[in-house]
């Protein structure tokens, strides 16, 4: 029979994970050769809290170099970023 009353520890664990999804670094977010991390995006109005990890999708278009730090990065935003003479690095 389970706990009906887990101990603190085990409802953390339990507790669904919350993501930073950010789907679109748009053209009037940053300026060329920005540094983009989770405060950089939470000031940009594009992440809530930037305590929790953040996901970095490619959708649209990127015409300039950033440096991305974020938790992940899909493929195409990697690709999108890269191309645009920008650098991924994966953090924590």
């Amino acid at each position: 029979m389970p706990d009906l009353f887990p101990t603190t520890g085990e409802a953390e664990k339990n507790k669904a994970l919350e993501l930073g999804i950010v789907n679109h670094l748009g053209p009037d977010s940053f300026k060329a050769d920005a540094d983009v991390n989770p405060e950089s995006l939470q000031s940009a109005r594009l992440l809530r809290d930037p305590r929790n990890p953040v996901v970095i999708l490619g959708r649209g278009e990127l015409k300039v170099a950033l440096k991305v730090r974020a938790h992940r990065v899909s493929a195409g935003a990697k690709a999108k970023i890269e191309e645009a003479g920008g650098s991924v690095e994966l953090i924590g």
